[in-house]
């Protein structure tokens, strides 16, 4: 059964690779870098790194490795160190049993990086800080339709009518976007034509227009005029 690891998409390996993956020397022995790291763990309980038999270290070439101690989960950063670290052992045989006062230490290497490790406490991704930025995003294209459509709504607000006629309805984008005022017209009344009244020499003459029958009243004679009298009817038509 696979153990449960610190980062899930992390799969944890009993073993190394094969050795055909690796880099060779030409005698046929596998290309080694020993490197030494110092993990600076701060503060900690005195009893957590003594009662811990394993850990887990994920993503040392990272800019930011995890350390697992039993449950507690540090976070690391790389210090890269101005001089080089003297990195010694407590080696111990029977000779020294015998004098607990003397303590032997044994050089087991050097190193010029650090990495300082702190306490973290791991919790599950929420979705809930980005709510509301798509909230604000939502408000945001309301707002916009709501200016596009009290534009829209103040421009068709005042119409003209043909003629004398002139549109009664305005409205104005305030209160309801929703609500849209209606522009009204009243109904233009058409132009009457007017006949002309026929002269002497075009009488009969309609110029287009409809003719219709017209009676001249009869004249009298002045005095002093020579003309008799007469009664002319003209009927048009």
């Amino acid at each position: 059964m696979a153990q449960r690891t610190l980062i899930a998409s992390f799969k944890q390996v009993d073993a190394f690779a094969d050795d055909d993956k690796y880099e060779h020397n030409e005698d046929g022995t596998i290309q080694e870098e020993v490197v030494y790291v110092t993990l600076d763990l701060g503060q900690v309980e005195p009893t957590l790194v003594p009662s811990t038999t394993s850990y887990r270290l994920i993503g040392l070439d990272t800019p930011t490795p995890y350390l697992q101690l039993q449950g507690t989960v540090f976070k690391g950063q790389h210090h890269t160190l101005l001089g080089t670290e003297l990195l010694f052992t407590d080696s111990r045989d029977e000779q020294h049993e015998l004098l607990p006062s003397q303590k032997s230490l044994a050089n087991i290497g050097t190193t010029e990086s650090r990495i300082q490790f702190k306490d973290v406490q791991l919790k599950p991704k929420d979705d809930s800080s980005s709510t509301p930025e798509k909230t604000a995003s939502i408000k945001n294209v309301r707002a916009a339709n709501y200016l596009v459509a009290s534009d829209t709504h103040e421009g068709r607000g005042r119409g003209r009518g043909r003629g004398r006629g002139r549109g009664k309805g305005k409205s104005r984008g305030g209160a309801n976007s929703q609500n849209t005022s209606q522009v009204t017209e009243e109904p233009v009344p058409e132009l009457m034509e007017v006949d002309k009244v026929p002269t002497e020499g075009d009488a009969g003459q309609s110029d287009g227009l409809v003719a219709f029958p017209t009676q001249w009243p009869s004249t009298e004679p002045r005095a002093g005029t020579e003309n008799p009298p007469m009664d002319v009817d003209y009927h048009l038509g």
